[in-house]
């Protein structure tokens, strides 16, 4: 029954129909589930540092691209919820409608080795990114790095989007950028495909926001493990396509621009959300 709301666009309700129990025990059995498996996330969302596994991680991605040292993309999306209880308005995104801002990294084989999922939708990505965990697993290695957009910022650690390149080598940086951190679009989109409870499409999830920000995890972790035992998801192809749209660049650059706009206002916004979705 949890798989089944995992997995279907209606959420619930499906769930305890081809069950059939009440609303309320399907709430309670999906809710038992998730935190049964939540506990266990740690086995497949992680990040070894150690020099042999950097080196695996480097080398996959510069078999794709050529793109030296990097050991995992950076990205946010939203996860649509209904509105919470306790200050609502610290859920609304920029975009008007309530959602938790997911920040995560893959690897090179589209494995999620990071997963910050508590924070509302008000947050700014450059704001969870300080608040995460991985300034301090990244800043001690001097080489190695991960590439993000230019909604977070440039740190040395950190490698953004670079828009107008000016001379040949910033040409071949943002040649090199762009195909490699569209695994992070294409492991999203994977895992929203699959897993229909987080598409926005579907409807806003309907829990509060601690809970959605486990089943969220748990989602992550499902993916990992097909991933693991080479389960394949559907439509592969035609989510590599519409990764690299030109469409789909486009509306990136005006959404980033969009988030720098916001300016140095997001940080006192974003500080009491954090209390919030915490």
């Amino acid at each position: 029954m949890a798989w089944t709301f995992f997995v279907s666009d209606s959420f619930q309700g499906i769930a305890a129909d081809l069950s059939g129990i009440l609303q309320k025990v399907a709430r309670h059995c999906i809710l038992l589930v998730t935190d049964a498996l939540f506990a266990r996330f740690r086995k497949y969302i992680y990040l070894v540092t150690d020099m042999a596994s950097q080196g695996r991680r480097a080398l996959g991605f510069t078999i794709i691209t050529r793109f030296p040292e990097v050991q995992g993309i950076i990205d946010c999306s939203h996860v649509t919820i209904k509105a919470p209880s306790d200050q609502p308005t610290k859920s609304i995104n920029r975009k008007g409608f309530y959602s938790l801002n997911i920040q995560q990294v893959c690897n090179n084989n589209k494995s999620f080795i990071h997963v910050c999922a508590h924070f509302p939708g008000s947050c700014h990505d450059s704001f969870i990114l300080h608040q995460s965990s991985l300034p301090q697993i990244f800043t001690p290695s001097p080489k190695e790095h991960a590439l993000g957009n230019r909604g977070n910022p440039l740190k040395k650690w950190l490698l953004t989007r670079l828009w107008e390149p000016q001379i040949q080598a910033q040409r071949c940086y943002k040649q090199g950028h762009l195909p490699t951190r569209t695994a992070i679009e294409q492991a999203i989109g994977l895992l929203k495909r699959r897993f229909r409870c987080m598409d926005q499409w579907g409807g806003p999830v309907q829990y509060p926001p601690t809970n959605v920000s486990v089943i969220v995890v748990v989602c992550c972790t499902f993916h990992n493990m097909a991933l693991q035992r080479d389960v394949h998801f559907e439509d592969i192809e035609g989510l590599e396509e519409d990764s690299l749209s030109e469409e789909k660049q486009e509306q990136e650059v005006r959404e980033e621009e969009e988030m720098e706009a916001e300016g140095d206002d997001t940080a006192q916004r974003d500080a009491p959300a954090a209390q919030q979705g915490g």
